[in-house]
């Protein structure tokens, strides 16, 4: 038949199917099936699977050789930031430290906050129903609801100072070291510092025994269940009513140290 489709023989049954599909503006698959009885036809399947092969490599080897260029321009903005001095302040080592807090309160915060204060003195003050030596109190909440307001406040209450025989106040913030929090507490008592880890344990754990205290960690982050226990224990011998105020803003740490929370979010005192 002149200048038709011509007709499949008799000797071939075939059935084609050519599927194509475009990734990334790229032929990626030509999927061929095929049921072949003729050489011819073979011939063409294999001819396309290796086209298949081809187009595959010339697609990764475009995506490693975008990626070689890609990390020469950024060694090369390496070596400029070098040159420049500039490194200091690109170095991903350093972790970025928060302005320590004090315990000097600015009265014009406490406004509308008096009833959380009478409730924290309260709790603070009164005595505890298990005869228990040391109790924490989390106050929880995110940046800017009142935390660090409303435990310096109750810090500097003059019926807080009067019933407690120490008070001391350190800023923990996010990077957290043991021995610097052991130290700034002795300083917060008046006592003479060094570096010996073991002997600063030893001597605030023998400046706290007997007495009744509140202490005051402000900003705390890490919630290393293990850590936190090594630094309550040297607590426990403080005298019946003694206090630990830990602000933070993980609510995973409020539920690990206290079954009781000051959560700022709904300004109430919850039960966990």
């Amino acid at each position: 038949m002149s200048g038709g489709i011509p007709l499949v023989s008799r000797k071939s049954v075939v059935l084609l199917l050519v599927v194509s599909k475009k990734v990334l503006g790229s032929l990626r698959f030509v999927d061929v099936f095929g049921v072949c009885f003729d050489t011819s036809l073979f011939v063409l399947y294999q001819q396309v699977s290796d086209l298949n092969l081809l187009l595959i490599d010339d697609f990764f080897l475009n995506i490693e050789e975008k990626l070689e260029d890609a990390i020469e321009t950024l060694e090369e903005l390496e070596n400029q930031i070098g040159r420049l001095g500039l490194k200091e302040h690109f170095d991903l080592s350093k972790q970025e430290t928060r302005r320590p807090s004090t315990s000097l309160v600015d009265e014009s915060d406490v406004f509308g906050r008096q009833n959380e204060i009478e409730d924290l003195i309260d709790r603070l003050l009164s005595k505890d129903a298990n005869g228990e030596s040391l109790t924490v109190v989390p106050i929880v909440g995110m940046g800017g609801l009142g935390k660090k307001t409303l435990a310096k406040a109750v810090y500097n209450d003059d019926t807080v100072k009067d019933h407690f025989d120490l008070k001391a106040w350190f800023c923990v913030s996010e990077k957290y070291d043991a021995l610097r929090i052991i130290k700034g507490l002795l300083q917060e008592i008046g006592l003479v510092v060094d570096d010996n880890f073991n002997q600063q344990q030893v001597k605030l754990k023998q400046s706290l025994k007997g007495k009744r205290f509140l202490v005051v960690l402000d900003d705390v982050w890490n919630d290393n269940y293990n850590e936190w226990d090594d630094l309550r224990n040297l607590f426990v011998q403080g005298n019946i009513g003694s206090n630990i105020i830990v602000t933070t803003r993980k609510e995973s740490l409020a539920l690990m140290i206290e079954n009781k929370k000051i959560s700022m979010n709904n300004l109430s005192i919850e039960v966990s």
